[in-house]
């Protein structure tokens, strides 16, 4: 399979003292092996898919892994913001590697480990969660991964 790679314009003064500027075409290509995504179903986090599906059609070789954490306290029956996992599989193309994950508990920590086990050495997630009330909360749930997180967090507004 070929690379696809990503193009890049870079741009150079040819000296401190002469301000026009040169235009040089550049080929950079993405080395992300292993792509984390938290997946609640909300706007952000189907932003967040889109983005890190791009990155991965410009990575060599890379992994998506979509993590939806069910909250532990909920019951799975009761819990209105419960994620279509078809839905998940039906939004990723064929041709990029990927693994859906489904765990239970509280959503940073979780999504820490997983990364940790997966050895994640790109997190993408969205800014906020799903519903007014829970935005306030899944807002710390993105500030949490990025405050912990020990590779790059990657955050789509």
């Amino acid at each position: 399979m070929q690379p696809i790679f990503s193009q890049v314009f870079l741009y150079f003064p040819h000296r401190k003292s002469d301000f026009s500027i040169t235009k040089r075409k550049a080929v950079i290509m993405l080395d992300f092996k292993k792509i984390l995504v938290p997946y609640d179903g909300s706007s952000h986090a189907k932003k967040a898919l889109n983005q890190a599906i791009s990155l991965a059609q410009c990575s060599d070789g890379a992994e998506l892994y979509v993590a939806t954490i069910l909250n532990s306290t909920i019951p799975a029956d009761d819990d209105p913001d419960q994620v279509d996992m078809a839905e998940v599989e039906k939004l990723i193309p064929e041709n990029i590697p990927h693994k859906v994950l489904l765990e239970m508990g509280e959503p940073v920590p979780m999504l820490l480990y997983l990364a940790g086990e997966i050895g994640a050495d790109l997190i993408i997630t969205g800014s906020r969660g799903r519903g007014a009330l829970k935005s306030l909360f899944m807002g710390s749930v993105s500030s949490g991964i990025l405050k912990n997180a020990k590779c790059p967090v990657f955050i789509i507004k």
